[in-house]
C-alpha cells in the first residue's frame, strides 16, 4: 500500500497516494481558484498548469514529500520510473 499524502487547505483536506499524484496530478482549490498541480519527475519538481501555486500550499506538499522521501513509506515498485527523486 503506498503513503497518501494528505492536505488541509482553507479547512478542505484533500488526499491522493504519492503515486497517483505523480502520474496524474491533482486539484487543489484555494480561495475559489482551482489548483491543477503535476509532478514533473525530470526537474523533480511540481509545476502548475492552471496558474501559479500559493507558497504555503508548495511548502505544505515539499513538507510532506521530504518525510515520505526520508523514512522510505511510499516507494515505487519500479524505482527508475521515478529517476532522481527517490
Amino acid at each position: 500500500m503506498y503513503h497518501e499524502i494528505s492536505f488541509e487547505y482553507n479547512g478542505k483536506v484533500y488526499k491522493r497516494t504519492v503515486v497517483e499524484a505523480m502520474r496524474s496530478g491533482f486539484v487543489m482549490q484555494s480561495k475559489g481558484i482551482d489548483y491543477w498541480l503535476q509532478y514533473d519527475a525530470d526537474a523533480n519538481s511540481w509545476r502548475c498548469e492552471t496558474g501559479a501555486i500559493p507558497e504555503n500550499l508548495m511548502a505544505l506538499i515539499s513538507i510532506e514529500l521530504h518525510k515520505i522521501k526520508r523514512y522510505g513509506k511510499s516507494r515505487p515498485r519500479n524505482k527508475s520510473r521515478y529517476k532522481g527523486t527517490w
